[in-house]
């Protein structure tokens, strides 16, 4: 009787497992377990949040470029001479990257020569590194295509030096950029920045006060765009 029994529930154990392990035709030349969901073996979709900037990777959107203008310096105490007096030629090199279509970095060499507050010619050589804003980027509708125009104000700090008097005193430098870009890697530049440091950076003023300033005008005949720009997710 306790044998029978047995055989009994084997068999019954058995019945079940076959039937956890029926097998349906899905159309295809796969058969799918009748217990799994059709839904569940479907492919999942990727999901963007849209309007996110997707920065760009560490190798791609740099950008060098090479600038020639005029800057003036203006001081306190003011001396001699006035704006157009003080203009002497200047000259730069900057590279940087465009970490989002909106959001970049860079960093300058220029120098030349400038005239203090007697009129006297000097020259000078700074450094510095610029947190840049594409103005019209961050309200562009889509960043699929190439934004022609760029109105892009700078702000950052270096080290400007003094040839002369070998003072190398910290220094603030601001501007605005206004670019036009002729093809995805090549963009003409004009822009109008600033640098102020301490007042005794020509060598007459107090040392614990900002007061002197050079103010520039470079423009930027070419800037070369390494790789394709970042875009938008416009999903």
């Amino acid at each position: 009787m306790i044998r029978k029994a047995i055989f009994m529930m084997a068999l019954c154990v058995c019945g079940q497992l076959h039937a956890n392990a029926e097998t349906i035709d899905n159309g295809t030349d796969d058969l799918v377990p009748s217990g799994i969901n059709e839904d569940m073996l479907r492919q999942i979709e990727p999901t963007y949040l849209k309007e996110v900037a997707v920065p760009s990777a560490w190798s791609s959107n740099w950008f060098v470029d090479v600038s020639g203008g005029t800057s003036a310096f203006v001081g306190k105490p003011h001396g001699k001479g006035n704006l157009f007096d003080r203009m002497k030629p200047s000259l730069a090199i900057k590279a940087g990257k465009w970490f989002t279509p909106e959001i970049g970095g860079r960093f300058s060499f220029q120098g030349f020569q400038f005239k203090d507050a007697s009129k006297n010619v000097r020259d000078y050589k700074m450094v510095h590194a610029d947190f840049l804003w594409n103005v019209n980027s961050s309200f562009a509708a889509s960043h699929a295509t190439t934004q022609r125009w760029g109105f892009i104000p700078y702000v950052g700090c270096g080290i400007i030096h003094n040839e002369d008097n070998g003072k190398s005193p910290f220094v603030i430098n601001y501007g605005l950029i206004g670019q036009y870009r002729l093809t995805k890697r090549l963009a003409v530049n004009m822009e109008l920045g600033g640098a102020t440091t301490f007042r005794d950076f020509d060598g007459v003023g107090a040392s614990n006060k900002f007061g002197d300033n050079l103010l520039g005008c470079p423009v930027r005949c070419s800037e070369k765009q390494m790789l394709k720009s970042p875009v938008k997710l416009l999903i």
